[in-house]
């Protein structure tokens, strides 16, 4: 054996013997112990002998990585205690590394190893021993969970505030691992294979409020948001069917009961993670990023998921209101009409015939309306659409020369700029430019070059204005003169 192999064998026999006591661990002891483990060092316990024993607090699913511990474990409170919630976070790291391309034992050249492999089956089938065993893992609906919330890593983290102006519901995710493809796509596969070969799959949680917080597609989809690339080729409807089966065909647990709960709850759902992923496949970035600049230009997979969804949502059923958009998908939604804002703009302001002239597009105006009319009822997302539409419409005007605003320009329509829509500008007086008032503070209006006659100033300053007489001012006068006429008349008389 060589010395990096019994290395790691001794890293993992020290790993797991940490992590036996942890529950008899104090607060420091527990620092520690985190701070000694680290990353590298639970990699390799990954990679230690298969004898290796189990974990008493997080669990390895498979005998493995996806560490068992319910957001509610730990802490006096009820809640995941700092040193927890790292330790997590830290797990959640050494499982993407084991998983990842660079791992022999993860997906090397894109294809999952037969350790990866085993990992997903066991989380999936269990591990075959009898329930009253200590290293009897069940699979099923709960097991996967406990793999997708560690792919997740959000245990420990602060609950999204939609009343907090600055808040965002990516700020849990920003520093969490990012997944490899292959892994993530043969999570997604291994999931979608198990509900559709189970009919009774989330029995007991299927039609009430807690089959939203047991669906392990929400772990799955909030891992697969910080990896677009992988998302855009797991949802690429060109080439799967996997984007019409999250769309239409999966039956959610919990999802008759969905649009009933709090609105607290329903953002925090595995809708709202599935619409997160979406974003993501449809975009290419991460959620939370900033949008691309327009006019932005998506691939053909990208732009073929955008269309797919908007036009899923563009229909006569609604969720829960009159909106025939869910709350769960407003905030992602509103962030992908942000993206496609120069295609969005086009829509909106001209009579297409066609598709698009940035992504190819072929959404109807009044699909299109109503679905920003969903989108809508969240502040916070109608915000971003307002904004992505008024940059296309100011890059647009900034095409035009200065000339187009002072002369009447027949090129100037707003059809050809980019993205503006196709009405003719109003014509408008030309803006007076301000300066310093000289000696003083404030400002005094400049006469502009192209203005009326009767507007300029003189050589040597004065002006030149001709003062018309107040319109009531000129009729009263006609008044009295004629009343003076009539009374002449009747004197000669």
């Amino acid at each position: 054996m060589r010395a990096e192999e019994k290395q790691q064998a001794e890293n993992g026999r020290e790993a797991a013997g940490l992590y036996a006591r942890w529950e008899h661990l104090d607060d420091k002891e527990r620092e520690r112990a985190a701070a000694r483990r680290g990353r590298q060092e639970f990699a390799r316990l990954l990679r230690a002998a298969d004898d290796e024993p189990q974990l008493p607090g997080p669990r390895p699913a498979g005998g493995r990585a996806a560490a068992r511990r319910e957001p509610g474990d730990g802490g006096r409170d009820g809640q995941l205690s700092a040193a927890d919630a790292r330790l997590y976070k830290a797990l959640s790291g050494s499982l993407a590394t084991a998983t990842g391309p660079d791992s022999s034992i993860g997906s090397p050249g894109g294809v999952i190893s037969a350790w990866t492999d085993k990992l997903i089956t066991t989380a999936r089938d269990g591990n075959g021993l009898p329930t009253r065993h200590p290293g009897s893992i069940g699979g099923g609906a709960a097991t996967l969970k406990d793999l997708t919330d560690l792919m997740a890593a959000d245990a420990g983290d602060k609950a999204y505030d939609s009343n907090d102006k600055n808040a965002s519901p990516y700020d849990k995710d920003k520093g969490d691992p990012v997944y490899s493809e292959a892994f993530l796509h043969e999570v997604g596969d291994t999931i979608r294979e198990w509900e559709t070969d189970n009919d009774d799959a989330y029995d007991g949680v299927m039609k009430n409020w807690q089959g939203t917080p047991e669906d392990p597609v929400k772990g799955l989809m909030n891992a697969m948001s910080r990896n677009p690339s992988a998302s855009t080729h797991y949802f690429d409807p060109n080439t799967t069917d996997n984007l019409k089966y999250f769309l239409e065909d999966r039956k959610r647990p919990g999802g008759e009961v969905e649009f009933k709960m709090p609105e607290e709850t329903q953002r925090t759902s595995a809708r709202t993670e599935f619409g997160a992923a979406l974003e993501a496949a449809a975009t290419g970035r991460e959620p939370g990023s900033p949008l691309h600049g327009v006019p932005a230009h998506h691939d053909g997979a990208q732009a073929a998921i955008f269309e797919r969804i908007a036009k899923e949502y563009t229909g006569e059923q609604t969720y829960g209101t009159q909106s025939s958009l869910p709350l769960a998908m407003r905030t992602s939604m509103g962030n992908m009409i942000g993206d496609y804002a120069s295609d969005v703009h086009q829509i909106l302001g001209k009579n297409m015939d066609g598709p698009t002239d940035f992504n190819n597009l072929t959404i109807e105006r009044g699909d299109l309306t109503r679905l920003m009319r969903g989108v809508a009822e969240d502040p916070k997302a109608f915000g971003v659409m307002h904004h992505s539409q008024s940059v296309v419409s100011a890059e647009g005007l900034n095409g035009f020369p200065p000339d187009s605003y002072r002369k009447e320009d027949p090129e100037m329509r707003l059809g050809q700029a980019v993205g503006v829509g196709s009405r003719p500008p109003r014509r408008r007086a030309p803006r007076r430019h301000l300066r310093p008032r000289p000696g003083g503070e404030g400002h005094q209006r400049l006469e502009p070059e192209d203005e009326p006659p009767r507007h300029r100033r003189t050589p040597d300053g004065d002006p030149r204005r001709r003062r018309r007489a107040p319109a009531h001012g000129r009729l009263r006068h006609g008044r009295v003169h004629e009343r003076a006429q009539r009374q002449g008349r009747r004197g000669n008389s």
